[in-house]
């Protein structure tokens, strides 16, 4: 754990943020930022479509690019965004987003009936507010509101609300308490980093992704102590990273190759290679076992 730490921690929360802005993810929240007038609006509907970004019918990063356009198109066309109207008519001929439908339609109207999860978003966004304890205090809201303990949608949320901070030159602190959310691709690389092993990393893997997700949140809480680094600034390394693992096959040094060059590449070069080398050595420990 603590070479993991160490690794991240040299590469620093600038150069993380720097990744974020690589993001595919992120890119899409630039692209609807720029095209719409009321960066509120914009941002209670990411928050919105954060909330619903599970059981996908096709990649996260597909999924969020059709709904920045279907967003912006519906921005430019109507000059304002009716939250549960967008998505009831948005959803229905989504390619990416397909199931339990009645159900997300359900949390959006939660959502956007809770005053305490709107005053804040807009206080966030308009700077009145910008402080971590007001992040957090919109975590704890948007549980509340949603009824939910799911901690994966409710961390992704706010995480996606950064980034509509970031690409409208908002700047709002992340709290170093709000966990990961761990999807598919961060339980992958919190097993092949072997910050949790019990045998294969690809039982641990699977395990991960289900009942066992409490300890990926686990680890990735003790690593932002030991880095002073907040999770949610870990996420995008861990995402793009567990994308580059999964190309290569999962094979060792094809993989470690494959991280680093990624990693230099989107910092534009503005790092070592040895530094981009030991996260990658880091993060796929477990394939390089024979």
């Amino acid at each position: 754990m603590r070479e993991v730490s160490s690794a991240i921690s040299e590469l620093g929360l600038d150069n993380l943020k720097r990744l974020e802005e690589r993001d595919p993810q992120y890119e899409a929240i630039r692209f609807l930022v720029k095209r719409a007038e009321n960066i509120v609006e914009v941002a209670v509907l990411v928050v919105a479509n954060a909330l619903i970004s599970y059981r996908l019918t096709g990649p996260g990063e597909s999924y969020w690019w059709e709904f920045a356009r279907e967003a912006a198109m519906e921005a430019e066309q109507t000059g304002n965004l009716n939250v549960e109207r967008f998505f009831r008519d948005f959803l229905a001929r989504s390619r990416h987003n397909r199931l339990l439908v009645g159900q997300k339609i359900s949390r959006i109207r939660r959502f956007g009936e809770s005053r305490a999860c709107q005053e804040l978003i807009k206080g966030l966004l308009e700077g009145h507010s910008s402080s971590s304890n007001d992040v957090l205090r919109l975590w704890i809201e948007l549980g509340r509101a949603l009824g939910s303990k799911s901690q994966k949608t409710l961390s992704f949320a706010v995480k996606m609300l950064y980034y509509v901070a970031r690409s409208a030159s908002r700047n709002i602190e992340l709290p170093s308490t709000i966990p990961i959310p761990v999807d598919l691709r961060v339980s992958m690389t919190t097993a092949t980093s072997l910050l949790v092993s019990n045998g294969s990393w690809r039982r641990v893997w699977r395990e991960l992704y289900g009942r066992g997700r409490g300890l990926a949140v686990e680890a990735w809480r003790r690593i932002g102590v030991l880095s002073r680094i907040p999770p949610l600034h870990i996420d995008a390394l861990l995402w793009t990273s567990a994308l580059e693992i999964k190309k290569q096959g999962f094979k060792c040094e094809r993989a470690i190759k494959a991280v680093a060059e990624s990693i230099y590449t989107k910092l534009d070069r503005g790092v070592t290679k040895d530094v981009c080398e030991k996260i990658a050595i880091e993060l796929t420990r477990a394939l390089c076992i024979p």
